[in-house]
Order: C-alpha cells, then sequence, then structure tokens
C-alpha cells in the first residue's frame, strides 16, 4: 500500500485507505473526508501557502535536491524536508477538532488519476468499485459503533462514490450485505465541494488535446473514471433520482459548495458549472460558493479564514441533531412516552377482526394439474427479479372475467411463494371479499390485515404503535381510520428496509373504488418516495373499474394458454364419465362453452357427473347443450331445474343477501325453518342439529350457491361474486320466484324487518324458561337461540332500509314495542354505559342505529321550533344529534344536520370565505366514542370540550342566531378550549368570532396560561400564531404561561414557549422565582436543558430570597437536574441566597450522595463557603447520612475542620444527634478530620456525643486520635457529662471501659463523676462508678468529703 510522508509533518497517510486522522477518547461523531479525482486523503486538504516561511532545516534524504515539479510527478516520492507545526494546515486534522471536539476525522483515499506520466499505471476501477472498496473499509472500521452519526465531506468524484456507497448501503439487503445498512441508517449529512452531479469532464479542452499524445507515449488514461464523470452516463443519473429519494427518506441536510472561479486553462471556464454541482433538494441542501477554483477550494488557511468560516457554520448546522439524539437524548416536541408492551399487545389485539383470513381460507386450493403455469410466465419471472423492481415498482396486476378462477390463481401463487420462500423475503396476502362482512371488503380491513401479519412475523416492530399518528388511543377496541393505518403500514415498511416484502392482494373489484384508488395511489408514493422500501405486490381483479397504474406489469387471464389448459386439465381429471369416445367429445364440448370461465366448468362438470351417477350417460350429451354457456343463465338453469325447496331457497337468498352482517350457519339454519314455519322459536339441540346437518340444510337449500367459510368465525356466504350479483342485479327474478315484484331488495328488507319481529317478539320470559334461570349468561343465551340477538339488533336496520326503498314504515314506527325491545337489546349490550333507560326516545335509538331515513320519516312531520334531535334525555350522549357523531352513525347525523340547518342558521348567515348554502355543506362532527353529555355545559361548550371545529361552528352559528347578537362573546369558549387543548378549535375561533385571549379567568388566567399548564403544545402553538396579544401576562401569583408550564414539568410546551420572539423567559412572579426556578423545583432536568440551551434565559437569577434556580435543583434528590446547570458556563455554581447558603449548602441539607459529587467534580464550586452563621455545606451534611459525608471528605479542596460562628465543627454537628454513629464513624475514619477540636464554649465533639448515643460514645472511644479527657471551659470531662444524662448507664461504662478515661477528673467546681451521681444521678450510675477500679474510693471533693459522707 502505497504512503507518503505528511506534509504538515504528522504520521504517514496511506493514499489507498482509510486513515484514522483524529480519535477522541469518545467520539460522538464521525466525519469522514473523501477526495475527488486526481486527489490525496490528506493534500487534496492541506493549504501550503505558509509552507515556504516553515521549513526546518532540509534534511538528507534519497531526493534531497530534486526539483519540486519532478517530486509531483512522482507520486510515491517522500518530501524534502519536514514540515513544522505551525505551517501548512491539514483542516480535517487542525480545523475540525476545534468545529466539532468530539468527533472522529477519518480521511478515505483511492487511486483516481485520470492521468500519470510516470510510475504504475493508472487503476481500472470505476467509480462503483472504489464505493464498493470503501464500504467494507468503512463498515469495518465502525464495527465497534456502527449507528455512531456520521457526516461525508467529499470533493469532485468523491461525492459521486459517496452518493454510490450511500445506495450500496441502502440497498444492501439486495446483496444480503446487511451488515454494511447501518452506514446508511448513521449517515446525517453531507458537504459536497464541487461534485459534478449531472455530469462533467474532468480533465476538460486539455484532457482530449493531449490524449491521443499520452496514449502514443505509452502513458494510460482511466476511461472508467472519465467516462462515468460525463454528462451522457445514464448510471450517473440513475444514482442522481435515487440519491434524490434518499436523501429525502432519510432528511439527510446537505451543503453544497460551488466553485466561485474557473481555470485560465480552460478559458475561464469552471470545472463543474453551477447547474451540475448541486442537488436540487431545496428543502434540504443549501447551495454556497467558495471563493477559489475548482482545485484550491477545499483547502483554508486557518479558522479566520473567510472561507473556511463557511465551512464551519455549515458542519455546526449538522450538529443540532446529534446532540438531541445522541449527545443528549431529549424528548423532542410533542412526544408522548413510549407505550408499555401490555398497551402495544392490545394495540395489536385491536387490529385483529373476527373474519381476517375467512376468504383465503375458504377458497378452495388449486386442482394438482392447475395452475403453474402462472410461475413460468415472463411477467411472473420479472416481478420475482429483484434487479427489476425498480423498473416496475414491484407491481404485477392481474385481470380476468367474473369465474375465471383468478383468487385460486392468486392462493395458489401465493402458497407456492410462502413454500419457496427465500432468506430475507416475507410474504403477506389480503382477499377482498364482498359478500363477507364490512372489513373484509374495505380497504381498512386490508391495512388492519397486513399489520396484523407483519407484526406477528416480526413481534420488535410493535415500536411504530409508539407513532405519534396514533395520539393517546390505546386500547383492545380501539377504532381505525385508514389513514393512521396506512401510517403504521408504512412506519413498519421502513423498519424492514433490510428484507423484501411481498403483497398478494386479491379481488380489488370486491371493494369501493374510490378505496381502491387510494391505496394504489399509497403503494405508488411508497416506490417512488421510499426507494429503501423493498415492496412487490400481486394485484388481481376484474377488468372492470380500470385503474392506470404509472408502473408496473400487467397480465391477462384469457390470453394465456396457460389458463386453458388448467380448464382441459381440470375437465379431464374431474369429469368422470369415463374414456369413450363420446365421453372426450362431451370434454371437449364443454371446454368450448367454457370461455375461459371456470366457474362455470367447475359447476357443470358437477351437473354431468350426478347425471352420469344416475345411469343417465346417453343424455349427458343433451344435457350439456341445454346448458346456457352464459354463467348468469347457468346459474337461473340449477335454480329452475326442479322445484324443490323454491320457498328455503328465496329465504336462503335474502338472509345471505340482506342480511346486515353475515349469518353463521346455525343462524341461517334456524332463520330459514322459522320462516317456512312460522312457528315459536325452538333452542338449539346440539346433539339432535349437528354442524353437519346444518350443512347439508343450507347446502339443499342453496342448491349449492351458497358455502360455510373456512375461518374461526364461520359464516355463509355465495360460493362466488358472481352469484351476489345474479341476484343483486337480475331484473327477471320473477321468473324464478313469481310471488315477488321488482322492488325485490325493498321487499326483502321488509320481509326480514317482520321475521325480526316475529321472531323477538316473544316476552324474555320465553326465552328464559329453557335455561335454568332468568339471569342465564348472555353467551348460554345465544347458544340456545342463536339468531335473537341478531333479530333484536337488527330490525331497525331492516326497517330503515325498506324506508329508503319506498316501503313506508309509518305503522312500524307508531306500533314498535320500544320499551320491550330497549330490555332485550340492554340484554346484549355488554357496557352499562351504552344501555338504554327505559325513557329512551325511538329518536334516540334511532340515531344511534344510524337509521337516517325512518329519522327522515320522524322529523317531516315536526313543527316545534326546537327539533327533537336537540332535545336533551336522561342517555349517555343527551341528545340524539349528539348520539349519532358519538356512535359515528354518519347518515343519521347528515340527516339531522340537513334538517337543522335551514330553520335554525337562514341560508344568509355565514362566517367569512364560506358558502351561503351552508346546510348543502356536510362537515366532520365526529366525537369519541367515551364522550359524555353533561346537563350542566350547553351544546357550544361540549362541542368546544370535544375539540370539533365543525360542531362548534354549528353550535356558533345556532346561537349566534337565536341570541340575535352581533357581538356575542367567544372569549369564554377561548378559555375552555385552551384547558381542554383543542389546537383546531382554538384556531376557529380566533379566526372566526370576537373571543379575547387577553382576557383572564377568576384565577387571573389567560388562555395561552390554561394551555400551557394543562401541557397542550399544540394549543399553545396555535394562540402564539394567530393571537396578536402579550404571552408575557401575569396571573394572580405573577405568574406567565412558560412559568405554568415549567410548574408542571410541560416540556413541549416549553419548547415551543422558548421559540417565540415575543416570551420573556425570565419574568420572577411576586415571589420572585423565575421559570426555570420552577422547572428547577419541579425535578424536571429536560425542561432544564431546554431553558439553559437558549441564550435568552438568565440562570441566575434569584428569587425574593435570594434563592437561584440551582439552589432549588440541589435540595431536590436528582444530580441529573443538577447537571446540566454545572456544565453550562453561564451559571455561577456558589451565588448564596439571602442566608449565605449555596447550591452545595441546600444539596448537603438534602442527603443526595450523587448531587454532593456532582457538586464537588465541577472545578468553579467552591465547597467551603459557609453561611451568614459560619456553617459550611460539610456541616449541613454532617445532620444526615454518611455517604454525603464521605463524598465530601474524599474531595481533596474540601477543608473538613471549618467551624461556624460558635466554634462549631462539621464533626461536632455530626456528634450533636442522637442516631448517627455512623456519620460519626465516616469523619473518625479520614486522616484530615480533627476529632479534638472544641467549640468557643470548650466543648468536644466527645462531649456532645456523651449526652446523646452510646453508639457514638463508644465509636469516639475508639478512635486512636481522640481525646476523652479534654474539658471544656466549665471543667467538664466528656464523662462527667455523661453522668448528669439520667438514662445513661451503659454510656457511662463505655467510659470507664476505656483505657485512656480518666474517672476522677474534677470540673471547676471540683465536682467528679462519682460525686455529681451520687448527689444527683439514679443510683445505677453511682454504683457503676463506685464498683470500677479506676474510681479512687477515698477521694475527697471540694468540701473535702469522701465518698462515705456523701453518701
Amino acid at each position: 500500500m502505497e504512503e507518503t510522508e505528511s506534509p504538515t509533518g504528522q504520521a504517514p497517510i496511506a493514499s489507498f485507505a482509510l486513515n484514522v486522522i483524529i480519535n477522541p477518547k469518545d467520539p460522538r461523531l464521525d466525519i469522514v473526508f473523501v477526495h475527488g479525482f486526481n486527489g490525496h486523503p490528506e493534500r487534496t486538504w492541506t493549504d501550503k501557502t505558509a509552507e515556504a516561511t516553515s521549513r526546518t532545516e532540509p534534511r538528507s534524504d534519497e531526493h534531497q535536491g530534486r526539483p519540486s515539479k519532478f517530486r509531483k510527478l512522482k507520486p510515491g516520492s517522500k518530501q524534502i524536508s519536514a514540515i513544522s507545526q505551525d505551517g501548512p494546515i491539514c483542516w480535517p486534522r487542525d480545523l475540525v477538532p476545534k468545529v466539532v471536539p468530539d468527533a472522529r476525522v477519518l480521511s478515505y483515499g483511492y487511486d483516481a488519476k485520470i492521468q500519470r506520466l510516470f510510475g504504475p499505471p493508472v487503476s481500472t476501477h470505476t467509480v462503483y468499485d472504489i464505493s464498493n472498496d470503501f464500504s467494507i473499509a468503512l463498515e469495518a472500521e465502525r464495527r465497534d459503533e456502527p449507528e455512531r452519526p456520521m457526516i461525508f465531506i467529499a470533493h469532485s468524484l468523491g461525492g459521486i462514490i459517496v452518493k454510490d456507497l450511500l445506495r450500496r448501503c441502502g440497498q444492501s439487503f439486495n446483496q444480503n450485505h446487511l451488515h454494511i445498512r447501518p452506514i446508511f441508517e448513521s449517515t446525517i449529512g453531507i458537504i459536497f465541494f464541487g461534485t459534478p452531479h449531472s455530469g462533467a469532464d474532468p480533465g476538460g479542452s486539455l484532457l482530449h488535446f493531449g490524449e491521443r499524445v499520452l496514449k502514443a507515449l505509452g502513458h494510460s488514461v482511466n476511461e472508467n473514471v472519465r467516462a462515468s464523470l460525463l454528462p451522457t452516463s445514464d448510471r450517473l443519473r440513475e444514482l442522481r433520482d435515487v440519491f434524490g429519494l434518499m436523501a429525502r427518506e432519510r432528511r439527510w441536510k446537505i451543503h453544497s459548495f460551488q466553485e466561485q472561479y474557473g481555470f485560465k486553462a480552460l478559458g475561464g471556464q469552471k470545472v463543474v458549472e453551477d447547474t451540475s454541482s448541486y442537488v436540487n433538494i431545496p428543502n434540504l441542501e443549501i447551495v454556497e460558493h467558495i471563493n477559489q477554483d475548482h482545485s484550491k477550494m477545499c483547502r483554508f488557511s486557518g479558522v479566520d479564514d473567510p472561507e473556511f468560516k463557511k465551512v464551519g457554520a455549515a458542519l455546526r448546522r449538522m450538529l443540532p441533531d446529534i446532540t438531541e439524539k445522541e449527545i443528549e437524548p431529549q424528548v423532542s416536541a410533542f412526544a408522548r412516552p413510549s407505550l408499555t408492551e401490555e398497551q402495544k399487545a392490545d394495540i395489536l389485539e385491536s387490529l385483529k377482526f373476527d373474519q381476517i383470513d375467512a376468504r383465503v381460507l375458504t377458497i378452495e386450493k388449486a386442482h394438482s394439474k392447475t395452475c403453474r403455469w402462472l410461475l413460468l410466465t415472463q411477467e411472473y419471472r420479472d416481478w420475482t427479479n429483484p434487479e427489476k423492481v425498480f423498473a416496475y415498482q414491484g407491481f404485477l396486476w392481474m385481470k380476468g372475467n367474473p369465474g375465471t378462477g383468478k383468487s385460486t390463481l392468486m392462493k395458489f401463487a401465493y402458497i407456492e411463494a410462502k413454500k419457496n420462500r427465500k432468506k430475507n423475503r416475507f410474504i403477506f396476502s389480503f382477499f377482498f371479499n364482498a359478500r363477507g362482512a364490512p372489513l373484509e371488503r374495505s380497504t381498512t380491513g386490508m391495512y388492519r390485515s397486513l399489520l396484523v401479519q407483519i407484526l406477528e412475523q416480526f413481534p420488535n416492530q410493535k415500536c411504530i404503535f409508539d407513532s405519534p399518528e396514533l395520539g393517546t388511543r390505546i386500547g383492545p377496541r380501539q377504532t381505525w381510520a385508514v389513514e393512521p393505518l396506512k401510517e403504521l403500514l408504512l412506519q413498519a415498511l421502513l423498519k424492514l428496509t433490510g428484507v423484501s416484502i411481498v403483497f398478494f392482494i386479491d379481488a380489488l373489484d370486491e371493494c369501493d373504488e374510490d378505496e381502491i384508488r387510494d391505496m394504489i395511489k399509497f403503494f405508488e408514493n411508497i416506490g417512488q418516495e421510499h426507494p429503501s422500501i423493498k415492496l412487490s405486490i400481486f394485484f388481481s381483479s376484474r377488468h372492470y373499474p380500470h385503474i392506470t397504474i404509472n408502473f408496473g406489469l400487467s397480465l391477462c387471464l384469457e390470453e394465456q394458454d396457460g389458463h386453458s389448459n388448467d380448464i382441459a386439465n381440470y375437465i379431464q381429471s374431474e369429469l368422470r364419465i369415463g374414456k369413450s369416445n363420446m365421453a372426450e367429445g362431451i370434454r371437449e364440448e364443454v371446454q368450448n362453452k367454457a370461455c375461459g370461465v371456470f366457474m362455470w366448468v367447475v359447476l357443470v362438470v358437477a351437473i354431468l357427473n350426478k347425471e352420469y351417477d344416475n345411469g343417465n350417460m346417453h343424455t349427458l350429451k343433451q344435457r350439456l347443450k341445454d346448458l346456457p354457456s352464459d354463467l348468469y343463465k347457468l346459474f337461473e338453469d340449477i335454480i329452475l331445474r326442479d322445484d324443490r325447496n323454491r320457498h328455503s331457497m328465496l329465504l336462503c337468498v335474502q338472509w345471505v343477501l340482506f342480511a346486515k352482517t353475515p349469518l353463521s350457519p346455525e343462524q341461517l339454519y334456524f332463520a330459514i325453518r322459522h320462516g317456512l314455519e312460522s312457528s315459536p322459536p325452538e333452542p338449539w339441540d346440539q346433539d339432535e342439529i349437528t354442524q353437519d346437518t346444518i350443512k347439508r340444510f343450507l347446502l339443499h337449500s342453496s342448491k349449492g350457491l351458497a358455502e360455510v367459510t373456512k375461518s374461526k368465525q364461520p359464516s355463509v356466504q355465495f360460493i362466488h361474486e358472481s352469484v351476489r350479483e345474479f341476484f343483486l342485479k337480475n331484473t327477471d327474478l320473477a321468473k324464478i320466484w313469481p310471488e315477488i315484484d321488482q322492488r325485490f331488495e325493498a321487499n326483502s328488507h321488509e320481509k326480514l324487518k317482520h321475521f325480526c319481529l316475529s321472531y323477538s317478539n316473544y316476552e324474555l320470559e320465553f326465552f328464559y324458561s329453557f335455561g335454568q334461570n332468568p339471569t342465564m349468561p348472555v353467551a348460554e343465551l345465544d347458544l340456545l337461540f342463536p339468531l335473537l340477538k341478531y333479530c333484536v339488533q337488527n330490525i331497525i336496520h331492516h326497517a330503515d332500509m325498506a324506508e329508503n326503498r319506498g316501503v313506508d314504515q309509518l305503522t312500524f314506527i307508531s306500533c314498535f314495542d320500544r320499551s320491550g325491545w330497549i330490555r332485550k337489546n340492554n340484554i346484549y349490550e355488554i357496557h352499562q354505559v351504552r344501555q338504554y333507560t327505559p325513557m329512551a326516545s325511538l329518536l334516540y335509538i334511532l340515531a344511534e342505529a344510524d337509521a337516517s331515513h325512518l329519522i327522515q320519516h320522524i322529523s317531516s312531520e315536526e313543527t316545534t321550533s326546537t327539533p327533537s334531535c336537540l332535545r336533551v334525555e336522561n342517555e349517555r350522549y343527551g341528545c340524539p344529534f349528539f348520539a349519532s357523531i358519538a356512535t359515528k352513525s354518519f347518515k343519521a347525523c347528515n340527516t339531522f344536520y340537513d334538517l337543522m340547518a335551514p330553520s335554525q342558521l337562514g341560508k344568509a348567515l355565514t362566517l367569512p370565505e364560506e358558502a351561503a348554502s351552508l346546510h348543502h355543506k356536510r362537515p366532520n362532527l365526529a366525537l369519541c366514542r367515551t364522550f359524555k353529555f353533561s346537563k350542566r355545559k350547553t351544546f357550544l361548550e361540549q362541542a368546544v370540550e370535544a375539540g370539533n371545529e365543525d360542531l362548534v361552528s354549528f353550535f356558533l352559528r345556532r346561537d349566534i342566531h337565536r341570541s340575535k347578537a352581533v357581538d356575542y362573546d367567544t372569549t369564554p369558549l377561548l378559555h375552555l378550549a385552551a384547558q381542554k387543548g383543542r389546537a383546531e378549535t382554538l384556531k376557529f375561533l380566533l379566526e372566526n368570532s370576537n373571543g379575547n385571549p387577553e382576557s383572564k379567568d377568576a384565577n387571573g388566567m389567560t388562555p395561552l396560561m390554561s394551555a400551557a399548564s394543562g401541557g397542550h403544545a399544540h394549543a399553545v402553538q396555535a394562540l402564539l400564531d394567530i393571537a396578536k396579544f402579550d404571552p408575557n401576562m401575569t396571573d394572580l401569583m405573577g405568574r406567565t404561561a412558560i412559568s405554568h408550564a415549567s410548574q408542571r414539568n410541560r416540556s413541549e410546551v416549553i419548547e415551543v414557549l422558548l421559540k417565540a420572539d415575543k416570551v420573556d423567559p425570565n419574568l420572577a412572579d411576586r415571589r420572585g422565582k423565575t421559570p426555570i426556578s420552577y422547572a428547577a423545583q419541579s425535578c424536571s432536568p429536560e425542561i432544564i436543558k431546554a431553558f439553559l440551551a437558549a441564550d435568552t434565559v438568565n440562570p441566575n437569577l434569584a428569587d425574593r430570597g435570594g434563592r437561584t434556580p440551582l439552589s432549588y435543583a440541589a435540595y431536590n434528590y436528582s444530580p441529573e437536574e443538577i447537571k446540566p446547570f454545572l456544565a453550562a458556563d453561564r451559571v455561577d455554581p456558589n451565588l448564596a441566597d439571602k442566608n449565605g447558603r449555596t447550591p452545595l449548602s441546600w444539596a448537603a441539607q438534602d442527603q443526595s450522595p450523587e448531587a454532593i459529587k456532582a457538586f464537588l467534580a465541577a472545578d468553579r464550586v467552591d465547597p467551603n463557603l459557609a453561611d451568614k452563621d459560619g456553617r459550611t455545606p460539610l456541616s449541613w451534611a454532617a445532620l444526615n447520612s454518611p455517604e454525603a459525608i464521605k463524598a465530601f471528605l474524599t474531595a481533596d479542596k474540601v477543608d473538613p475542620n471549618l467551624a461556624d460562628k460558635n466554634g462549631t465543627t462539621p464533626l461536632s454537628w455530626a456528634a450533636h444527634q442522637r442516631y448517627t454513629p455512623k456519620t460519626v464513624k465516616a469523619f473518625l475514619t479520614a486522616d484530615r478530620v480533627d476529632p479534638n477540636l472544641a467549640d468557643k464554649d470548650g466543648r468536644t465533639p466527645l462531649s456532645w456525643a456523651a449526652q446523646n448515643s452510646l453508639e457514638t460514645v463508644t465509636a469516639f472511644l475508639a478512635a486512636d486520635r481522640v481525646d476523652p479527657n479534654l474539658a471544656d471551659k466549665n471543667g467538664t470531662t466528656p464523662l462527667l457529662w455523661a453522668a448528669y444524662r439520667r438514662y445513661s448507664s451503659e454510656t457511662v461504662k463505655a467510659f470507664l471501659t476505656a483505657d485512656k478515661v480518666d474517672p476522677n477528673l474534677a470540673d471547676n467546681n471540683g465536682e467528679t463523676p462519682l460525686s455529681w451521681a451520687i448527689k444527683k444521678a439514679p443510683k445505677p450510675i453511682a454504683n457503676i462508678l463506685l464498683m470500677s477500679p479506676k474510681v479512687g474510693p477515698n477521694f475527697k471533693d471540694h468540701a473535702s468529703r469522701n465518698s462515705a459522707s456523701i453518701t
């Protein structure tokens, strides 16, 4: 490997390797330099303008004296002389550490010589080969910390290499090189110097002129490198496009520097023109000129070089994300705490639904000799080819006529894909089903199903539930809208960019067309905007409706020979009529009549097999001839072939077609039987009526046109969508059932309504009589009467549908047994809060049932001024209108709205920029299901609390209209919206009403204060953006909005307020406390960091008691609050309050060893500053924990013997306490502590301990340095102080057993411990002293009395 000596005199730099230039102890960022053509990993970035004046004495080497020009022609030669440190500037080494001190700096070198006169031949590697080698070297160097953030700095061709490196790493799953993907994911920014993004000719005209001469002389030119930079390079354009998509996806920060001057040799032209030297991503990229030409634009003379200041600023612009994400992680604005695993499991459960896999399970498995041709088609092979994913965006769309077997083919392809799945390729599916439940035929169900499959395959990806898109909604019964589901699916796919994902999505025509168009657009956007997601999708549908896609492969089923062969193979295998010539002729005729419709073949083969089994071989040909080739006509022939079961089939068809939800097999069984027999309901005896019996009955009743789904919750549906369409679209059903007229759907709903009434009209006692008691569980009632729940809950639905189709429901409405229905419905409502009261009105019930047509019927006859839908009842949602909104009964809601708008608002009453015919507008009136009506509040107040601006608009207009007041005051609504955090409602009120944002409530709170106190960041932002008011207004206590936010730990609000220009973060309340003081007092490290990061915040402002924010933080246990203060240069950590106490003093009192250690580790903290009483921080710590004391005593700068104004040392304070033996021991074990220092009264620490704790005395007496006989100014020794105490027998014993204690020392009055004990102390103490051999038995006191005379 070639090495060159550094022009700066440093260690040699390898020319063709990845070099680590700067490697700090704890690097938090990698900055990687990549030079351009004819460049070098060090010389490219080195300015030699100071070289002439900074050379040392020449040294002797083999090249000494060689002309400099000659040396430059030979890359491997060494420099003539060493360069001193203050000479040439290599800015990656010399300048970057001054801008980013914690960055590790690397420089990559490669052979990019376009031409060479001497030395080895030029490399034949392409840019793409170089980027491959670069990725391997970079991954190896970063393997210990692959997720460390990284910035690339590239010159010229180096920028192309960096872009291709990122492309290679971002798409690493194609080559199974997942280990290099962290390079892509860790990149946060790129700085380009003169990079030819749109192509450039690096050698220009000089290269073209000398190219042939050089070749003729035997010199070589790197054609690959040169060709890759030409504007016509397809791969360069492709790289530019892919890089743009990646940059947008990853939100990389990009800074493109352009050369200011051209080369004289090129006629003054620039090497890379301005039109080529920027990426053209305006929202991510900054473009700026460097006042140099192409080769000198990345060399700088020092930190004061005006051009380097531009580069330094660009680097710093990329640092905030690092600081926030990597160096000091912070909670981002508006983020909510991560969910628990239990909450995530609840959300995953809420995505599931009963029929989630019903359709795919019900589709019959493909015949063994069919479908395999699909895998061999060119379209399918291209679709599965990973190299062609970009070309087709991963789309394959198979289309075919009804009944051609598309779903069977899709299921076959899905099973084969799972069976032959390659590593890192995962397969998921969804099969739409128009005959199933609503979620089976909607994209909402599709997104939910795909998410469930992905998250069950990749459990760790449940972190997507922390997405802000979810808001705070969590729970197993969460309701889902399409947009949050799309966002979650996108997030899941983004986190799976290391693998390939395949979706099989069948029967798009069985879903709403608008939903499908939106879904196609969503998947197309993923392909265009997120190239790192490797997603392939196989769609299938009918030819109509036609939806255009911009990219993708298509496959028409009718045009495939394999499809025709499948039909032939199926007929040959399944038509079991022998091998005669006639049989073969019949098979051929079946093939011809089928016209490619597989469903027709399946039905006809079954008919012919039945005829053959009955011995009618001779009539087979005629039977086949009689069968119509049209699929619909075939259905009609099957039904009319015999007259059996005509009525049961009609009932079966009506139930399967028009039931609100698909019926279970047992429900349909009893529905048909009850409809035929008109007898009272019978309980289900499962021993007598088995599931097999039910299936045979349904097969017989449907004549084989209905089937039971294979799912966890089986239901009955038609065997194919074409069967359903036959009954729905056929206008001549009277030919089958003469008793029905043209209004088939209307009459069917009417019939089902009467059935539900008949079945459920029996009193509850009737149903309970078959159970053990009248309070049997609902599950047991369902088992006995499976159909009862459906009938009770869907009477109103069928009545509403009949009304919609023209069958008048006046009789139903007037005769409806409301109270009886309420009692039955409440049995099936498991949530008591959702049950109706006995007095619930019919209109309220209809509102929750979304019976819009019945509502229209009732409301059309109203004559009162107050609409019935606004009459408040004793129900959960108050009035019918709110009930319709909360239960998402949108048709009922729109009906109410249309009925009220003209009469309540008037056509002429409009707000700005809205149409006069307001009542034709369908607003988004939405409340959540958990909404609860309050009779104490107006409709408008509750609309504001709910945060629905459309609802607010509606009631605001209504109240203005009713009050007939032009100046209707909406100020109270502003306060209410702010308290509830309803940002959109605030915007609406501020833009469309006269509410005063500066108004105050009874506590002096403005709307901004209420929003800030409640932690509603979006509401705060809305007020700041729209309202013209003073954000620094104060409440009754003098607190501002930002003070309220600080006091309540509202970090996201603080972030918003600190960014607002008009907010003063230093305003103090009446007690002098600033917002940052509240943050310090409220234990909020994140908010403290936010304040300290703001230049406008003064962190040293003290309150009226002189306490600074750091003082409050010090008294709150948490070192995490203290460290940001101590790390901030602007904070003075020694500021004392009015009592002279410093922050460290407060921390010492607070028993927080970790906080104390944080203070003591800070150089600027003086730990010996005393308060007004002379007490040092250690003195305060002495009252508390031994751990706190040890923290002080182990710090060299702490003087442990400093006494207060009374001469009391820290050890003496510790001895004062009754229960502090461990604290005293901590002092006594420290060599620097003098345990004999006395206070102003002459009392030593032991003297004080003698009055308190035996264990403390024992600790003192065990210490060699303690003199136990030192007396105070009155001559009282520690033992004498112990004798004074009434209950100190054990303490006295401890003194007497200590060798150094003299028990006969007398005080200034001549009293010894014994004399004192005999006169004053309890007898046990005197006895202890008398019995001690150390106590003189014939002593005399100051009155010359001996012990006997005293006794």
